[in-house]
């Protein structure tokens, strides 16, 4: 469980201090405050946190905006959260919270009693963003609004444009509910039977029946009890095939088959919620889907639901967990182009993590050695010079590798020493580098020191396979030793001379006299 009381605490000493000159850091440090008191319900202090980061306004204005305003609306502050949505809603049009306020704001108007105002934002929602999660609300508010102006021609037209559209949704069974008040109060029940038979409900008892069936259900899962809301939604989906209700049966049923661990059985029921339109289940369904592809190592599949998931997601978080993904896995596919494109997104994002830097750091490094492209890679290892994590010392050996292929071999042996002197120390990356070093040893002719980094490996490193390769090596070099030694010792014999036998030949070397 999270300490929030400790964050809370944590940051306030933070931006409380006398040194507040970084406003990036300041300005994240009051959303996380106002975060916190949020989470906990202090929606004073939360509102009054927020205020201060928006007044700050380095970023995620927007963000502090919409949560005050929240804040101030769950305090029945109606009057702030009405006039922080109004800016929100004529200053932040690019905003990703901008579907959010609009639909706030119409909402609260609404509540107000302001008709006019609501029903003009929610219009401009269902023009401006025909995409958003709130489309199939504002279609709804907008029924609800000509309804009770009577008009009811205009609220029939919309309230079965989210029957038609969003019709296993809790929006369509309330539109259904108008739908059935409007042909009754105009007394033409054969009109209301004929939309019911069009829709695929030949009687209008299906609907009670329908939402009883599904009510079962629903009220096991939300009693956490998953064997009888799987039972009971199969059951709905078996006799309502085109129940108000199936959108939420299959994710609901989904949810609970994942949590038994029936992966393939959830998969088919995320799918079937994100080939409806865009709903609240939309991104979840997506992220489930996506997450089990991934486990089961269907990776083309996974990558499909990631970057819907990218396109998709109103959560920063989902769009983050999806775009790490695409990465990694455009990295274990080897298509690098796309890698590298995600792998410098996520670099370049704000309060990124040191672990997650290091890693894509980590990777691109190595898609651009698999590539021979020594600049690049280097240029990613290199950053990593500082970090004494195992991904620092991975980047260690390898910047020694490229040097090495590059024949600076004193450079090469420079970040060898970096790699040993590395604290804590990495022994597989250690064993390497001797490895490397004896490599380095050959190309200066010292054999000597090429054999004693290869026996070192040998005597204490205890993993088998660098163990082995160094063996070899060691075994490789002392053969290389004994055939030149072959060698010299037969071009020694060949240059013997073999006195025996050549007396008769002495007049050759018989002294010559010469007359003084």
């Amino acid at each position: 469980k999270k300490d929030y009381k400790s964050a809370i605490y944590r940051f306030r000493q933070f931006v409380s201090g006398k040194d507040t000159s970084n406003l990036k850091l300041t300005n994240d440090a009051l959303l996380r405050v106002a975060d916190s008191y949020f989470i906990t319900r202090d929606y004073k202090n939360a509102a009054a946190y927020y205020d201060k980061a928006a007044a700050i306004g380095v970023f995620e204005k927007d963000y502090a905006l919409f949560q005050s305003a929240l804040a101030n609306g769950v305090m029945g502050d109606y009057a702030q959260k009405i006039s922080k949505l109004e800016i929100l809603t004529t200053s932040f049009k690019n905003s990703i919270y901008y579907d959010d306020a609009l639909y706030e704001l119409g909402d609260i108007l609404l509540i107000k009693g302001k008709h006019e105002k609501a029903l003009a934002l929610f219009e401009e929602l269902i023009k401006e963003n025909p995409e958003s999660p709130y489309y199939g609300k504002s279609m709804l508010k907008t029924g609800l609004i000509y309804f009770n102006d009577q008009k009811d021609t205009l609220a029939l037209e919309r309230f079965k444009i989210v029957v038609t559209n969003y019709r296993n949704t809790s929006e369509s069974r309330e539109a259904m509910d108008k739908i059935k008040q409007i042909y009754i109060a105009r007394g033409d029940l054969n009109a209301f039977e004929a939309y019911m038979s069009s829709i695929g409900f030949d009687d209008i008892p299906a609907t009670s029946l329908d939402s009883a069936a599904y009510e079962i259900a629903e009220n096991a899962y939300l009693e956490n009890n998953c064997a009888d809301a799987v039972k009971n939604f199969s059951v709905y989906m078996e006799r309502y095939s085109q129940g108000l209700f199936l959108l939420n049966a299959h994710y609901y049923r989904g949810d609970c088959e994942l949590r038994a661990g029936y992966k393939e059985e959830a998969l088919l029921d995320f799918e079937y919620v994100v080939s409806r339109p865009k709903s609240i289940f939309t991104e979840k369904a997506l992220l489930s889907a996506a997450v089990i592809c991934r486990e089961m190592n269907n990776t083309d599949k996974a990558i499909t639901y990631y970057s819907d998931l990218e396109k998709k997601a109103d959560l920063a978080s989902n769009r983050d967990k999806a775009e790490y993904w695409l990465m990694r896995m455009y990295f274990d596919k080897e298509e690098y182009g796309l890698a590298h494109t995600y792998a410098s997104t996520i670099l370049a994002k704000q309060n990124l993590s040191e672990d997650i830097r290091n890693e894509i750091l980590i990777l691109s490094g190595d898609a651009f050695l698999k590539e021979d492209n020594y600049n690049k890679a280097y240029d990613s290892y290199y950053a990593l010079m500082s970090s004494n994590d195992e991904h620092g010392a991975k980047a260690k050996f390898n910047l020694a590798y490229i040097e090495y292929m590059r024949s600076n071999l004193d450079s090469s042996e420079k970040f060898i020493d970096a790699l040993l002197n590395q604290v804590p120390s990495y022994d597989y990356w250690i064993a390497r580098a001797f490895i490397l070093w004896s490599e380095i040893y050959m190309v200066r002719e010292d054999i000597y020191q090429a054999k004693v980094s290869l026996q070192s490996v040998v005597d204490n490193y205890e993993g088998e396979d660098l163990k082995g390769i160094a063996q070899e090596k060691l075994d490789l070099i002392e053969k290389l030793e004994k055939e030149k030694k072959d060698e010299l010792l037969k071009a020694q014999k060949k240059v013997e001379v073999n006195f025996e036998g050549m007396e008769d030949y002495d007049y050759l070397f018989e002294e010559e006299e010469i007359d003084e």
